[in-house]
């Protein structure tokens, strides 16, 4: 049919020399990953299996969420599980933004 394979994973192009961002090491990446904005990180998220798990990182999203809102931003009752602990930064994060866009 001529349209490429969903099943398939296609590899990302090795950048010249054979060097891609994806060889850096986890460490380095997430400092690379910290400068990043939401969208940014969400976008990163989405390009390969190897990042997607990166930019889960708790500690990315509860860092934006204070920067966004303030480190004495509190978290919605309904955001905390049973143990008392937030869920996902990430989650608290969206949940927050789509919040104040109504």
């Amino acid at each position: 049919s001529g349209e490429p394979s969903t099943s398939t994973p296609v590899p990302a192009p090795a950048a010249p020399g054979g060097f891609s961002l994806t060889d850096l090491t986890p460490e380095v990446l997430l400092r690379v990953l910290l400068s990043l904005s939401a969208q940014d990180l969400s976008s990163c998220a989405q390009a390969c299996k190897g990042l997607h798990g990166l930019c889960e990182e708790d500690f990315l999203w509860k860092r934006l969420y204070h920067f966004r809102w303030g480190v004495d931003a509190r978290v919605d009752s309904s955001e905390v599980v049973d143990d008392g602990k937030p869920s996902s930064w990430h989650r608290i994060y969206l949940d927050r933004a789509r919040s104040t866009l109504r």
